[in-house]
């Protein structure tokens, strides 16, 4: 009996040891399966991370791809439509005549479906370089499937204003001015056939001819006008259609009159009643759209075919990004607790007086630096003239705090660029309209920091001493002037301008749906 117990005792105790060696094994094997688990966890968490880069690498290679694609087409669609109504025309010489709806119609009727190649819905040819802006808005509506493609007439290399331009679809510009002039007349020629928008810009230049600038009826526009086409026009600055005496009542309302800032205020070849008010009655007459782009409703901007928000003064978000790479040789030299100061003037000896005062108070911006030095603040101020646009976003985006301008009551390019940038912009805003009841509707949103000749010293050394507060505005920068101002939202918005421009409809933003 002893004995069978004491072979039970040690056959337990066996078992037990055998029971422990294989649990322990079973959880080393256990361990092992689960770092295995782990390992393969991060290594397909770094697969998937990288997949995902890759990815992204693909997807923006499809899209330069597809852009690359839909211009390729485009072109030759464009010579497509050509060489067709070529055959068209010998076919029957009478279908030349005819507009381009019964053109479509013809098309459909022979071609079935593959009409659709021929004419697209919606077509504008943006006229003379408006800096920057008809280049990006062009490229933005061509993605939304439009016909839009921008005409220079100016020096691509020595062109005296070549310095702010990204570039142009087609460039008409020829040395030889009989190869310029018949340059000129066969693409009229053919865009008469093919866009039903001319939006042009430039103060003086509303015609496809040189020669017809200065002409009150300039044939070539009277034609285009006849064949049912439209016209729109972005004006250039505040004596495009108003009388300097209406805008210095404007400016008045805010207890300051800014022509006596401005160079132009006595040359008369440049600025003077008679000669705005012209030009404002040529385009009244022949616009049927007028881009003012914030300027204030005076004289014959104040029209019911004005849209006054910013519609075609748009830029591209990717080209002013806050995460703009500094090339080396555009890097500013600061030291470590510096605050960059950044204030431009194109063409600054021609805009200034000889008192050194000019329409962006420049002097006051100057004055009020050296003051802060003297106080021992850090400001250090950069300030640039005639420096090529494409290259001048590397200067902006190195600012700390930017001034735009200190007298004309609205904001201009700098401003937006380095909106874009997401910047804090100081620059003067008069707040008030000679027209009743009318208001700007992006003037609530305006991010700006408003400041004059006389209080700019007290605004910049608020925003030099406090970085959070500049921090706070430049984000609310970024996202007004994506809203307002990139090229998407511009177009998006054109779009709905020229469908109802085309349907004869108002264009009351309200109507629209603009805002």
């Amino acid at each position: 009996m002893n004995y069978l117990l004491v072979l039970t005792g040690i056959s337990i105790f066996v078992i037990g040891i055998l029971g422990s060696f294989f649990l322990y094994r079973l959880t080393r094997k256990l361990i092992e399966v689960i770092k295995k688990i782990l390992v393969n966890q991060e290594e397909i968490k770094h697969h998937q991370q990288q997949l995902n880069e890759q990815l992204n690498k693909n997807q923006e290679q499809l899209n330069k791809n597809q852009e690359q694609l839909y211009n390729y087409i485009s072109e030759n669609v464009y010579a497509l439509n050509l060489r067709l109504e070529s055959l068209e025309n010998n076919y029957d010489p009478a279908i030349k005549y005819l507009d381009n709806l019964r053109r479509k119609q013809i098309r459909q009727d022979n071609l079935g479906q593959n009409y659709l190649i021929s004419y697209k819905d919606r077509s504008v040819l943006f006229l003379h370089n408006s800096y920057y802006h008809f280049y990006y808005l062009a490229k933005s509506l061509r993605k939304r499937g439009w016909d839009a493609v921008t005409v220079s007439y100016e020096d691509p290399v020595n062109g005296v204003n070549v310095n702010y331009y990204h570039g142009e679809d087609i460039n008409l510009y020829d040395a030889d001015p009989v190869r310029f002039k018949q340059n000129i007349t066969s693409f009229f020629e053919q865009a008469k056939n093919r866009f039903d928008l001319l939006h042009f810009a430039g103060d003086g230049l509303m015609s496809f001819f040189p020669e017809n600038w200065q002409n009150e009826q300039p044939t070539d526009i009277i034609e285009w006008k006849n064949l049912g086409k439209k016209i729109a026009y972005t004006l250039s600055g505040c004596n495009s259609g108003i009388a300097q005496t209406t805008f210095a009542q404007w400016s008045a309302l805010d207890g300051r009159i800014v022509c006596n800032t401005c160079m132009w205020q006595d040359n008369p070849q440049v600025c003077n009643d008679e000669k705005n008010l012209a030009w404002g009655k040529k385009v009244d007459t022949y616009c049927d759209l007028i881009c003012a782009e914030t300027v204030p409703a005076l004289d014959y901007v104040d029209t019911n075919k004005t849209i006054f928000e910013p519609l075609s003064m748009c830029l591209d978000p990717d080209f002013w990004t806050p995460e703009l790479s500094i090339p080396e040789e555009f890097k500013v030299k600061k030291n470590q607790d510096e605050i960059l100061v950044y204030h431009a003037v194109g063409n600054y000896d021609i805009r200034t007086r000889d008192n050194q005062r000019n329409i962006k108070g420049t002097p006051a911006v100057m004055d009020a630096i050296e003051r802060l030095k003297s106080e021992g603040i850090p400001v250090k101020l950069i300030f640039i003239t005639n420096m090529k646009n494409k290259e001048v976003r590397y200067i902006q985006a190195q600012a700390d705090i930017i001034v735009d301008q200190l007298n004309l009551g609205r904001y201009g390019a700098t401003a937006r660029e380095c909106m874009m940038l997401g910047k804090p912009v100081i620059c003067y805003i008069n707040p008030y309209e000679l027209k009743q009841g009318h208001q700007l509707a992006c003037q609530d949103e305006f991010p700006l920091v408003s400041a004059t000749e006389e209080t700019v010293y007290d605004v910049l050394k608020d925003l030099a001493l406090n970085q959070e507060k500049r921090l706070n505005i430049g984000q609310k920068s970024r996202e007004y002037a994506i809203k307002w101002h990139s090229a998407d939202a511009c177009a998006q918005r054109y779009e709905k301008v020229y469908d109802a421009l085309m349907a004869g409809k108002s264009l009351n933003p309200a109507d629209l749906g603009l805002y």
